[in-house]
């Protein structure tokens, strides 16, 4: 019998996936710290995230895939037999996407749209943070032990944009439930493949989630210059 139309879409989008599949060994990434400062009565801190954007993930920016790095910055202050006090926490989000056709990158943070065409230039803008301001300087205390831990998470495609990949290839209103019946009489194009494997092989591709993690040295807010 021949494969519906869905089940051909759930072997391209499997096949999508196996091509971006390079033999490459992949480099560990890692979280540095550069810099804490005051800058106009805030401590801010300088950090890059390193080796993130492998060959695989830059491939799959390549082909115009979103990806995003979503940062968690937290200020810590050091207790001795208690847990650590969080003084501050801040979370914010950079994106990239390459236009295929201006063949250019386009960069989304902080409410602004950048464009930039160097590749070096790209990874820079998405992985380097300067300045993050943390919290005021007047409401730490200067001779308590303080530290900054960093979560970076990195993402691209996942199940729910291919869901509304899917809506839009079959022609579906976001917000519109009609043609929900039709959707379970022809079954649901990709999401027909389980959850699981999806993610298998959308991590073996590049496409999934990866978190990293780090802490900075102890320092005193009060001695900062």
């Amino acid at each position: 019998m021949p494969l519906s139309r869905n089940r051909w879409r759930v072997k391209a989008w499997l096949v999508f996936l196996m091509l971006a599949l390079p033999a490459v060994v992949r480099a560990e990434a890692s979280i540095t710290f550069d810099d804490f400062r005051p800058r106009d009565g805030w401590l801010v801190v300088d950090f890059a995230l390193h080796d993130a954007l492998d060959f695989k993930k830059l491939d799959t920016i390549h082909r115009g895939i979103p990806t995003t790095v979503t940062y968690e910055v937290s200020l810590f202050r050091a207790r001795s037999g208690w847990f650590d006090k969080v003084e501050a926490s801040v979370t914010f989000a950079a994106s990239v996407r390459f236009d295929v056709v201006q063949e250019r990158y386009v960069i989304q943070q902080d409410g602004r749209r950048e464009f930039v065409s160097n590749q070096d230039e790209m990874m820079r803008r998405l992985l380097a943070r300067t300045g993050v301001p943390l919290a005021p300087l007047t409401g730490l205390r200067g001779s308590s032990r303080h530290y900054v831990a960093v979560r970076a998470r990195l993402s691209s495609v996942n199940l729910q944009q291919i869901q509304e990949i899917e809506d839009f290839l079959d022609g579906k209103i976001p917000g519109d439930d009609a043609g929900s019946d039709a959707g379970e009489e022809n079954g649901n194009g990709v999401l027909d493949v389980p959850e699981k494997l999806f993610g298998f092989v959308a991590s073996l591709a590049g496409l999934g989630d990866e978190t990293w993690e780090a802490e900075s040295i102890r320092f005193l807010p009060g001695a900062l210059e």
